[in-house]
């Protein structure tokens, strides 16, 4: 591992280079699903990892270009969906994407200097596979959902069941044979 701290993309190369690393907060976590059982107890199971977070706080100094520069950078990464890694002397955490980030310039501490604040997020990416079927017959494959469907007016049909129904049973037209009136 270098003595640097920084962004590399995927490629190793150098995106910003940190003059003054002040804090790096990493939070990994996870969740375990549980569930009531017998006797006051519980069932823990299918444990899932979350992806990994990262607050860092780097401090940069030099001229207003320098630190415009700098800026700059960070705000295309924030905008883009390029993958980077975040190297330490100890570590190196790659898969991340900048979602946020702050800076500071104050007078106390002078013009110059530029503080930034970052926050990063890991990026898991899932290959995923898509089946084919084979369909003989196609009355064999299942409904597709048509999406929404515009509703129409009923259609008033004079030889339904119903109406010869209602016309046996007042009196109307077309009693069968045999049918008491």
């Amino acid at each position: 591992m270098p003595d640097t701290w920084g962004l590399t993309d995927d490629g190793g190369q150098s995106i910003i280079t940190a003059q003054s690393f002040i804090k790096i907060e990493v939070s990994q976590d996870g969740d375990a699903v549980s569930d009531p059982i017998e006797k006051n107890s519980f069932a823990t199971y299918n444990k899932t990892t979350s992806p990994a977070s990262i607050t860092a706080e780097l401090a940069f100094t030099g001229d207003d270009a320098y630190l415009a520069g700098i800026l700059d950078t960070l705000k295309k990464l924030k905008e883009g969906v390029e993958l980077f890694s975040l190297v330490t002397p100890i570590t190196e955490y790659p898969n991340f994407t900048l979602v946020s980030f702050s800076y500071t310039r104050t007078r106390e501490e002078g013009y110059g200097t530029l503080y930034v604040s970052l926050s990063l997020v890991e990026v898991r990416e899932a290959d995923i596979a898509f089946a084919q079927t084979e369909v003989s017959d196609p009355s064999d494959a299942g409904a597709a959902d048509g999406g929404q469907v515009q509703t129409k007016k009923a259609e008033e049909k004079p030889t339904s069941i119903a109406r010869k129904g209602k016309d046996i049973l007042f009196g109307g037209a077309a009693a069968p044979e045999g049918a008491k009136k």
